[in-house]
């Protein structure tokens, strides 16, 4: 690095006007550290500079009399490597490293981010007063034509662009439609144009997208609080931002294998007999499901009792009994606790004087802590817990220890925006409300991480949440879209709504399957469902009322079948998802793909949210207008295929694609190999020795199949194995490799049954695997029972393929002859 030069600008003082605190005006002087941090000190603010690696560089500004804040992030969790970087002077002045160049312009005072061979990433530009009309923090870029802009958390109604758009950054649960949905703020935007931008403040942010500006090609964050404080991230492509983005704030760890299965939740289930009841419909109605949810009613009989924190015997008697009976059945149980105690029911009213004795509630005196403070709302009367103290977590922990040792496997956190809170508010370490409102949820769900950290290290966490923040990924919560309303315009807004919450680094999300209030026709029940089966959280839920129907298996033959095609389908595709999620947790990438994430070169989706990848692999088309008979579907490059009738598309393409009701437009992509599981009533029955492969070779395709013992914290040492699978198409020959598993793990079996479907459409004139001649069948049943052989499923377009069960180490290579 080149020696450090201070230069002082004293007469730039005179000939400038006044400047406001968002602008810092002209360069005065400037210094740098070995620490690749530089300081610019400016007419009306100090500027710091921090270039962190070879794509990320850190801008912070606070005006001249005010000190940088030295707290530290409850979101930015990386320590960075800070490589060489090269400083000149003149004009402007030149920050550079292997990877980023900063331009600094001088008068007035604008940063300039650039690729090393000087493309222009973005430029801070000359703003107007912030969005929010006050003297806030704020920084200002350009806008280039046509940049998109993506991410900025889980909300819906918005399309997924935020270009022309405003997006206010404020926890809430907001009225929607018949309903409510999350407004979860995540400061992170995702551009079009190479880079993502993430601000690093608690406060409410206002992003304007609006086409600021005299000439309308400026947009601008304000901060309502603390400093402007900002990352730049570089990245040729969206995943490359989420993959840096995560590395920041944490990946998301594996969950739990029976978590991407189907959860049954509804408000609510009253007792032991209602849950037994629901299992038995369940397994005789052959729904495949993983999960039951409790609601408020495992702990008293109404919202008022909130915070009680134990089970209600008089309801839920012998929980470790029960628990374990649903179990062995193959049902998991997550329960419901809330942020907030009542304080004058018992058993609430007992825990709300204890963490009032222990100060580990939000209160109105600082520093004494001695006056908890008492809201009315949902809850009754009562306090809530302040997350941000970790005598706080820790009590709480304590409370939910004995029903996790009983055997509940997962925890939904309710009203954690929080729903109501008083900004005035004071934290143990004197930080009001205001400033922590958005981190609330994040911070429980850090106790919660902690808890399980310390006391059960080689067991997964499991959290379904409807509000959260930057960083949420990496405590393993899963999101969905609040009490939402049973009515089309909302079930239409989520695909947008999944789309941006992938493209804000996080990847579990889900939804209130049939609306949460309100009661669904046949039609819209189908169609959310349809939907929620290619979510990463896949769950139906919602309020009981006289006439309403909340589990597939309360609807008649017709509803009740699609809802079982569409789970089976689900439970096949398990193998394939959980690779998914393993590739969520080392790298950052969202299970679902929205079109600019997946093809960000192709400007035709970079404005299209109604449809996305499930995997790499597989491209859903939600359908969510009412009486929609078929929809138009856009392809991008490359060959599809149709998963219902095995048309054949070639892309990029925009067809008007049919879907009866019974069908959700669905397409594989060519040259893909696909790994299915078998036909399991739960996915906890799935001990891994039958694994499929679903493949679409016109030229050559590759698959990496993740496998682990789907429950504890193993993977972590590399208690896992890998399976790879290559397929090659060529002269009417099509040869499929499948190695031997990679690697170990606690339940591996130690033999595996491998069949192929084979997506084929010409004559099949032999097949062969390890060397030996296959028998050919007449169909699918006979197949079924026999060791090995194929058929030709014609209405299918799937040659089906059974290899004899083999050791799970040992390779498979098999040969597909053709006639054409």
């Amino acid at each position: 690095m080149k020696r450090t030069i201070t230069l002082f600008y004293g007469f730039l003082l005179l000939a400038s006007p006044a400047i406001s605190v968002a602008d810092p005006g002209n360069l005065v002087s400037w210094s740098s550290n070995n620490l690749n941090e530089l300081t610019f000190t400016c007419q009306t603010a100090v500027v710091k500079l921090e270039m962190l690696d070879t794509s990320v560089a850190r801008v912070r500004v606070t005006p001249n009399d005010v000190p940088f804040s030295t707290s530290a992030s409850f979101t930015v969790v990386r320590t960075w490597p800070r490589p060489a970087m090269s400083i000149t002077d003149g004009d402007i002045i030149t920050i550079s490293n292997a990877g980023l160049r900063v331009d600094i312009n001088k008068t007035p005072f604008r940063l300039t981010f650039r690729k090393p061979d000087g493309s222009v990433l973005l430029t801070e530009a000359d703003m107007p007063k912030s969005s929010s009309g006050s003297n806030e923090p704020s920084a200002g870029f350009l806008m280039p034509a046509g940049e998109q802009f993506y991410g900025l958390g889980l909300v819906l109604g918005k399309p997924l662009s935020y270009r022309a758009q405003l997006r206010k950054l404020y926890n809430g649960r907001i009225g929607f439609h018949s309903g409510a949905m999350t407004d979860m703020a995540v400061p992170l935007v995702v551009s079009s144009y190479g880079y993502g931008l993430f601000v690093d403040n608690t406060f409410q942010q206002d992003w304007n997208f609006a086409q600021m500006g005299a000439d309308g090609n400026r947009w601008q964050i304000g901060v309502r609080g603390g400093e402007m404080n900002y990352y730049f991230i570089r990245g040729d492509a969206p995943a490359d931002v989420l993959d840096r983005y995560t590395q920041m704030t944490g990946r998301a760890p594996l969950p739990p294998r029976w978590a991407l299965g189907y959860i049954q939740s509804k408000y609510g289930f009253h007792n032991w007999a209602e849950m037994f009841a629901a299992k038995d419909s369940f397994r005789t109605n052959d729904l495949p499901c993983d999960a039951l949810v409790l609601d408020l009613y495992w702990f008293g009989a109404s919202s008022k009792q909130m915070g009680a924190l134990q089970w209600d015997t008089n309801k839920f008697p012998n929980p470790a009994a029960n628990l374990a009976s649903l179990g062995a059945a193959g049902f998991k149980v997550i329960t419901i606790h809330e942020p907030y105690f009542n304080s004058e029911n018992e058993p609430a009213k007992s825990n709300f004087l204890d963490a009032s004795a222990r100060k580990v509630l939000m209160t109105t005196n600082y520093p004494d802590c001695t006056a908890p403070s008492v809201l009315n709302g949902f809850f009754g009367n009562g306090g809530y817990l302040d997350y941000n103290n970790p005598a706080a977590r820790g009590w709480l922990f304590e409370k939910l220890r004995p029903i996790i040792d009983e055997g509940v496997a997962g925890h939904w956190t309710d009203l954690g925006e929080p729903e109501k809170d008083d900004v005035t508010d004071y934290s143990y370490d004197g930080r009001r409300e205001l400033e922590l409102h958005n981190v609330q949820n994040l911070l429980w769900h850090q106790g919660l991480a902690e808890g399980y950290a310390t006391n059960y290290p080689n067991q997964r966490l499991y959290i379904i949440s409807r509000s959260g923040f930057a960083g949420d990924q990496r405590f393993g919560a899963a999101h969905w879209s609040n009490d939402v309303g049973a009515d089309w315009p909302t079930l239409a807004a989520h695909p947008n709504a999944l789309c941006n919450y992938s493209l804000s680094g996080l990847s579990y999300f889900g939804s209130d399957i049939g609306g949460f209030t309100g009661i669904p026709t046949d039609e819209l029940y189908v169609r959310w469902f349809q939907f929620g089966a290619f979510c990463p959280v896949f769950r139906a839920h919602g309020k009981i009322k006289e006439g309403k129907r909340i589990t597939p298996y309360e609807y008649g033959d017709t509803v009740r079948d699609i809802c079982r095609t569409m789970i089976k389908l689900r439970y096949r595709l398990l193998p394939y998802l959980y690779t998914a999620a393993r590739e969520t947790t080392d790298t950052g990438l969202p299970i679902c793909r929205p079109l600019p994430l997946a093809y960000p070169s192709d400007t035709k989706g970079q404005n299209d949210g109604s449809e996305f990848l499930f995997g790499p692999n597989l491209l859903v088309a939600p359908v969510t207008t009412e009486g929609a008979t078929a929809r138009s579907v856009y392809l991008p490059a490359g060959t599809w295929i149709d998963y219902w009738h095995g048309d054949v598309l070639a892309g990029s393409v925009t067809t008007n694609w049919p879907a009866p009701l019974a069908q959700i437009p669905l397409f594989f992509r060519d040259n893909s190999i696909t790994p299915l599981g078998p036909d399991v009533a739960s996915s906890q029955f799935d001990d891994g020795s039958r694994r499929g492969l679903r493949v679409y070779c016109s030229s050559s395709a590759d698959y990496t199949l993740y496998d682990d013992d789907g429950a504890s914290n193993g993977y972590r040492k590399n208690e896992s194995a890998t399976t790879k699978a290559h397929a090659i198409s060529s002269h009417g020959t099509l040869s499929i490799n499948i190695s031997g598993a990679d690697g170990t793990y606690a339940g591996q079996p130690a033999h595996r049954t491998w069949s192929v479907e084979l997506f084929c459409t010409n004559p099949v004139t032999s097949v062969t695997a390890d060397g030996t001649a296959l028998k050919k069948f007449a169909n699918n049943t006979s197949l079924a029972s026999a060791k090995s052989g194929y058929v030709l499923d014609a209405p299918e377009k799937l040659l089906r393929i059974k290899l004899p069960s083999a050791a799970i180490t040992k390779p498979h290579d098999v040969s597909v002859h053709t006639a054409n």
